[in-house]
C-alpha cells in the first residue's frame, strides 16, 4: 500500500478533460471527472476511501456513466464505460505511464467511426487548472 500512496501524492480529487475532438465524435458527454470513492460513489461521504485499480485512482464523470483509469504492460490510461474499469476497453487511451493523470503528456487516441483518431490537444487539467480555466 505504500507504494500506491506514493505514486497517488498529490492526486486531485476533481479533473477536466479539456481540448477538441475530433467533430464526428459528437458529444462528450462529460468535461469533468472526480474521484471515485468507496461505498456509494460520491465524492463526499465521509470515511470513503478513493478506489485503486493498478495502483492509481480511478476517475467518475458526475452522472457514473464513465471513468478514467489506468492499466498496466504497456501503461495506459482509458477512459470509457464504468463497466468496463480495469480492462484496456474504451473510447478513449493514450499510452503515459504518469501516475497521476494531469501529468499525462502523450498523445490521446479516440475511437471515432471504428477508427483510432490522434487527439493531440485533449489534456486532463487538475482542479487547481479548472479554476485558473474559468477565470480566463
Amino acid at each position: 500500500m505504500r507504494h500506491v500512496q506514493a505514486s497517488c501524492a498529490g492526486a486531485s480529487r476533481e479533473l477536466a478533460v479539456t481540448g477538441a475532438l475530433p467533430e464526428s465524435f459528437g458529444v462528450f458527454g462529460f468535461s469533468k471527472l472526480m474521484q471515485a470513492l468507496s461505498g456509494s460513489g460520491g465524492v463526499s461521504d465521509a470515511g470513503a476511501e478513493p478506489i485503486v485499480v493498478n495502483d492509481r485512482y480511478i476517475y467518475r464523470s458526475d452522472d457514473g456513466e464513465f471513468c478514467l483509469w489506468h492499466v498496466r504492460a504497456p501503461p495506459t490510461w482509458i477512459i470509457g464505460s464504468t463497466g468496463d474499469v480495469g480492462s484496456r476497453a474504451g473510447f478513449m487511451v493514450v499510452e503515459d505511464a504518469a501516475p497521476l493523470p494531469e501529468r499525462i503528456t502523450a498523445t490521446w487516441m479516440v475511437f471515432d467511426e471504428g477508427v483510432w483518431t490522434a487527439a493531440p490537444r485533449i489534456k486532463i487539467v487538475a482542479d487547481e487548472g479548472i479554476k485558473m480555466l474559468l477565470a480566463a
